[in-house]
């Protein structure tokens, strides 16, 4: 699976209308398109299903992020210069021949030596759009329980697969680890958190009447513990769960209301994010201490969903008031 016959066969479609749109949709996997469906999805549609996938998407995102800085694998373009690139590779070392001799093997080991010796790998396995592809809408499609998102959800994974091997960015080995990082996230998730009902203990604090609820705090901790960990992202995820923990301990909102009321609050919910990440944006660029930067995105990301929470209740955005969650259907 890491050979290149299928970027090969999907690149005699050499239409620019083709090339133009397979660019298009792997541009839509980018943090900033997905954002806006986060914040549409929990603070205009609903705010309990949307928490979830957004935990979905933190847990495969950081997984992600790990495997590529561990494993350090080149992209198809690095090993077959015959491939068409459709950016501005300059200075990238492009091999020819260097791809596996056969659909299971592995890259050759010389291969990896010369590319990774070069230092300008860009980290292919897996691929991170499908991994985000994948625990979004697979996520979002089984929670809402409607057909257009399902179909969505199909579509839309399928064309950011077609689209990265297209553009030589990744290896079918890549997609395929993608899928599974994409997916195993959304079954812990499914099934050791909602079906437990531990989102209703979790806000009431009730960590000894089901111990699943330490999901939410030790089970990011311990992430900290692993070789090379992203300790940025581990900030991430505590903080938003902080965040939410902390605007939501008598129940998460009731997301009914008029159109407008939604969008109001989608765009308040945009207005702070912006805000803060403006703030903290420029601090980053100053920090290097790990410790730092855990703590910065704790923050950042805890101050991001208490905020527009709570300002939205001050607002009387929500419909109701705080109520006590009901187990999820």
């Amino acid at each position: 699976m890491f050979q290149t016959d299928v970027n090969h066969f999907l690149q005699h479609i050499n239409n620019p209308v083709w090339t133009c749109f397979m660019e298009g949709i792997s541009a839509l996997g980018s943090y900033h398109f997905y954002l806006l469906f986060l914040f549409a999805l929990i603070f205009s549609i609903e705010y309990r299903k949307g928490f979830i996938v957004l935990q979905c998407m933190l847990w495969s995102n950081f997984f992600t992020v790990w495997l590529k800085d561990i494993l350090n694998m080149p992209r198809p373009y690095h090993v077959d210069a015959e491939l068409r690139i459709f950016e501005n590779l300059q200075g990238v070392p492009r091999l020819k021949n260097g791809g596996a001799v056969s659909f299971f093997s592995t890259l050759p080991q010389y291969t990896l030596e010369q590319l990774r010796n070069s230092g300008e790998i860009s980290n292919g396995f897996p691929s991170g759009h499908t991994s985000t592809a994948t625990s979004f809408w697979i996520s979002a499609g089984v929670l809402l329980r409607k057909k257009g998102v399902l179909i969505s959800a199909v579509v839309f994974v399928l064309l950011t697969i077609v689209s990265r091997l297209f553009l030589a960015q990744h290896f079918l080995a890549d997609i395929v680890g993608g899928l599974f990082i994409g997916i195993i996230p959304v079954f812990i998730v499914f099934y050791g958190v909602i079906r437990r009902n531990v989102l209703e203990n979790w806000l009431a604090f009730k960590f000894w009447q089901n111990k699943t609820s330490l999901f939410f705090w030790i089970a990011p901790l311990l992430l900290l513990l692993l070789p090379d960990t992203q300790v940025s992202l581990v900030g991430t995820i505590i903080g938003v769960n902080a965040g939410a923990w902390l605007a939501c301990r008598n129940g998460f909102p009731s997301s009914e209301g008029s159109f407008w009321k939604r969008m109001v609050r989608f765009f308040v919910s945009i207005i702070v994010f912006s805000l803060i990440n403006l703030f903290f944006g420029k601090l980053t660029l100053q920090l290097t201490n790990d410790g730092i930067l855990f703590s910065k995105n704790v923050i950042e990301f805890g101050l991001v969903f208490y905020l527009s929470t709570r300002l939205c209740l001050h607002l009387k955005l929500f419909e109701n008031r705080l109520t006590d969650a009901q187990p999820m259907p």
